[in-house]
């Protein structure tokens, strides 16, 4: 996870009410400005097998660590800011100077409100994680437009491959999806006035769907999803039962399931 956060005076964003035009200058800049820091961040990894990163202390760039952007099966570009800026956010992928970084790593624009309300609705790392995986294959999709933050997690809550249902209804004959009303378990469970005492709702999977999906957060399942240095080192037979774990959530058969991840 790349994440470019803009606060403070770079971040003051012009009232509409005033200057209208400037208002959406500003918001464009903050969008772009970080997709553009993710870019070069990104350009550099890409520039070499291998390339070391610095930590700045007391004047000087000391080095604390040499990376692969090859080691690494997905990686999530982020923008980061204060306020939110829905719908214009979630057109960023439309923008010409915010397309996929390198070609194929998809930017995505997000506010801390989003993040209060997808750790209220996703609260495990693995959660989390397999929802911008599918965010941002949907940030690859300028053909589908979904109006915000809360219509994107709506429709994961709904459909969980939402961006599989988008690219099979686009064909030669549709140029432009466009989704409504898919904010609405969302929506419905912060309408409610006792939500804070309620646990939000769920995707209909089976207990042991949820566990696979959650083992993920947890220490080993960090290192069998992600690490694949040390992949191999784990008792065999366990990735197999991970798939069949969230096959089972998702009622197909494991046989018929494609992996999350691979040892590739």
């Amino acid at each position: 996870m790349l994440v470019e956060a803009k606060a403070g005076a770079a971040a003051t964003v012009a009232s509409p009410a005033t200057d209208f035009d400037r208002h959406g200058r500003s918001i464009h800049d903050l969008i772009v400005k970080a997709h553009d820091q993710c870019r070069r961040f990104l350009q550099y990894l890409a520039s070499a097998d291998e390339v070391p990163i610095y930590r700045r202390e007391a004047g000087r760039y000391t080095e604390v660590e040499r990376i692969r952007l090859t080691d690494f099966r997905l990686v999530l570009p982020i923008g980061l800011t204060v306020e939110s800026f829905s719908p214009y956010a979630s057109l960023a992928k439309l923008f010409p100077d915010a397309g996929p970084i390198l070609g194929h790593h998809p930017f995505l624009s997000l506010s801390i409100d989003d993040l209060f309300v997808l750790r209220r609705f996703l609260p495990s790392a693995g959660e989390l994680l397999h929802y911008l995986e599918v965010r941002q294959a949907v940030a690859g999709i300028p053909q589908a437009i979904l109006f915000d933050e809360m219509d994107h997690l709506g429709a994961y809550l709904t459909k969980n491959r939402f961006d599989w249902t988008l690219r099979a209804q686009l064909n030669d004959n549709t140029e432009l999806i466009c989704w409504d009303g898919q904010s609405e378990p969302v929506d419905n469970y912060f309408a409610d006035g006792e939500f804070a005492e309620k646990p939000p709702p769920v995707q209909a999977v089976s207990r042991r769907g949820k566990t696979a999906s959650r083992c993920a957060g947890s220490n080993e399942g960090k290192r069998m999803a992600f690490d694949r240095k040390s992949y191999s080192q784990f008792r065999p037979g366990i990735a197999q039962q991970f798939l069949g774990h969230a096959c089972a959530g998702a009622h197909q058969p494991a046989a018929t399931c494609k992996p999350l991840f691979s040892d590739r």
